[in-house]
């Protein structure tokens, strides 16, 4: 899709005016079509938009402008490409911390799938869920087995932890209002249920006062490593945690 050509009235004190508010409606939208944090199909739409946008302003004719509209699209140029570059930092972070959030992807289908008005499969659901505990528990004894050998090839840094923390606490907001969607009025939606007993409690693994991994009693997986309070831990190996940061289904 490719913008139209007469964006800019012919005559206004401010001829950039328009196409600016334009584009921050088309970014506002998209935000609020796509809040599902990290997810693929987000920074391809939003790519899409500063594309669109960028390929715009590159055929614009700089002669015809007025110095004050030349000023307006070289700030807009400007943020289209720091949007791009927040968009490649945030596609690396995740690399980096991947291996931490095995259950993401599922989790990104069912919420966008939601988002996109498709039939829940209440069994699928489920199942996933169940899946999630199988996932966490082999990374918590994968991590677990390769630091009491001493191998640091694989395990992820202390900045790469405390980043899925918070990428899994935005997660589990998102699931908490696709489950009150559901719990409200779909009969054949008993994952209300499942979450509420679910066995898996991310700050069990990850970063709360009680964590085996990433949180609580000074373990493994780094020791000597230093973490931020407000992550749930100190200035202490590894990330000593007070249980600031809730489990991924519980609220």
């Amino acid at each position: 899709m490719t913008l139209p050509d007469n964006l800019l009235p012919p005559c206004a004190h401010s001829r950039m005016a328009h196409p600016i508010t334009l584009y921050a409606e088309d970014l506002a939208g998209l935000q609020r079509r796509w809040t599902v944090p990290y997810s693929p199909r987000r920074r391809e739409a939003l790519r899409n938009l500063l594309d669109k946008w960028s390929s715009w302003i590159g055929a614009l004719d700089f002669d015809s402008l007025t110095l004050e509209d030349c000023v307006d699209v070289s700030l807009l140029h400007l943020h289209l490409q720091s949007q791009k570059a927040n968009l490649d930092r945030e596609q690396a972070r995740f690399a980096e911390m991947e291996g931490l959030l095995p259950f993401a992807p599922d989790f990104w289908r069912i919420l966008e799938d939601h988002a996109d008005h498709r039939p829940l499969d209440a069994a699928a659901a489920a199942a996933l869920l169940h899946a999630c505990d199988t996932q966490l528990e082999a990374l918590r004894d994968d991590l677990q087995r390769r630091l009491e050998g001493g191998e640091r090839q694989g395990v992820p840094s202390p900045a790469a932890a405390c980043r899925a923390a918070r990428a899994s606490e935005a997660l589990r907001k998102e699931l908490a209002a696709w489950h009150d969607f559901y719990r409200g009025f779909d009969p054949a939606f008993v994952v209300g249920e499942l979450i509420a007993d679910h066995p898996v409690r991310h700050g069990r693994y990850f970063c709360s006062g009680a964590g085996l991994n990433f949180g609580g009693g000074a373990a493994a997986p780094w020791p000597g490593a230093a973490v931020l309070p407000q992550f749930g831990g100190h200035v202490m190996p590894p990330c000593g945690g007070s249980g600031m940061l809730d489990p991924i289904f519980w609220s």
